[in-house]
């Protein structure tokens, strides 16, 4: 990256591009004086500016599937949850409330599915198993 204190220059999908945080941005270089400004421009660009359309697409699509107004109720641990999911599988839960379509419990199928599945879930899980 090529820094002036009003512009920036940086790979962005295999291509150089320039983005000048002021106007004539690329002929001020970094010095002693304005470097507090280059920080706090770069870092609202880095952090605000440079990701305001994703974070924009991100907002308007958590927000139709989880009404704003329920949130205020909730604390960030549980929203986490809602995101992610719970942080632990029980494999015991699981089969208990499984319904199996054309297949019955102890059909060789299904215990093969379940002794794959908690190899897979310890390979690719590790400790989220229970």
């Amino acid at each position: 990256m090529v820094v002036n204190v009003q512009s920036l220059v940086y790979p962005l999908a295999g291509k150089v591009t320039t983005r000048e945080l002021v106007p004539n941005g690329r002929n001020k270089p970094v010095n002693n004086e304005n470097r507090a400004e280059f920080v706090r421009l770069y870092l609202d660009w880095l952090l605000n500016n440079s990701i305001s359309e994703k974070f924009r697409a991100f907002y308007l699509g958590f927000h139709s599937v989880c009404a704003s107004n329920a949130l205020i109720m909730l604390r960030p641990e549980e929203v986490e949850q809602l995101v992610c999911g719970c942080p632990t599988i029980d494999l015991g839960e699981l089969r208990k409330v499984t319904y199996y379509d054309g297949y019955k419990q102890d059909d060789k199928t299904i215990q093969h599915f379940w002794q794959v599945n908690r190899i897979g879930i310890v390979v690719t899980s590790g400790s989220r198993l229970s």
